[in-house]
C-alpha cells in the first residue's frame, strides 16, 4: 500500500507500545506526551520523560510507550509492510431473507436448491411487496424471487 505525499508526511514519528511499533502523525505523538503530562490524565503515568519531540511513557496500567521521531528509512520500511487486507469471497447461507429490508443489497446465488447454490453470485438490490420478494438485477432486470418464507442463497 503506497501512501500519497501528504499522508507520508504526516506519518512523522514511531510509536512503540510494548513492542508494536506504528507510524504516528506528529500532531498524534505531541498529543500523547502533552497529554501524559497534563491533569486527568497524568494520573495514569506511572513514570515519563520527555525530550522535545521524543517520550518514554510508563502508564500504571503496565503499558510502555516510546515514541520518538521517525527516519526516512523507517518510513519507508514500515508503510510498506501495510498491505490492503484481501475481501474475503461471499460464503453462501441457505436461509430466509428474514431482517433484510426494501433497498438492501445482497450477493445472490440463482439456482435455489438446497443441495447448493448454482452459478456466479451476483449482487441484487431487494424490493418487498404484497409479502414477496423481488431482485433488481445489475442490469435493471427485476424479478421475483419468492415469498417472505422462501430460502435462497444469500450472503
Amino acid at each position: 500500500m503506497s501512501l500519497s505525499n501528504n499522508e507520508a508526511l504526516d506519518l512523522t514519528h514511531i510509536r512503540t507500545e510494548n513492542g508494536s511499533t506504528t507510524l504516528v502523525t506528529t500532531r498524534a505523538a505531541l498529543d500523547e506526551i502533552e497529554a501524559g503530562m497534563m491533569r486527568p490524565t497524568k494520573r495514569l503515568v506511572r513514570q515519563m520523560s520527555a525530550v522535545r519531540s521524543s517520550a518514554n511513557i510508563e502508564y500504571r496500567d503496565g503499558r510502555k510507550v516510546d515514541i520518538r521521531p521517525a527516519t526516512p528509512d523507517e518510513i519507508a520500511a514500515l508503510t510498506a509492510l501495510k498491505q490492503p487486507e484481501p475481501t474475503p469471497a461471499p460464503t453462501p447461507q441457505w436461509r430466509t431473507l428474514k431482517g433484510y429490508k426494501t433497498g438492501d443489497t445482497v450477493t445472490r446465488w440463482d439456482g435455489d436448491r438446497k443441495s447448493g447454490p448454482i452459478g456466479e453470485p451476483t449482487e441484487v438490490i431487494l424490493r418487498m411487496y404484497s409479502g414477496c420478494w423481488y431482485a433488481t438485477y445489475p442490469n435493471g432486470r427485476e424479478r421475483f424471487i419468492g415469498g417472505s418464507a422462501s430460502k435462497h442463497w444469500v450472503s
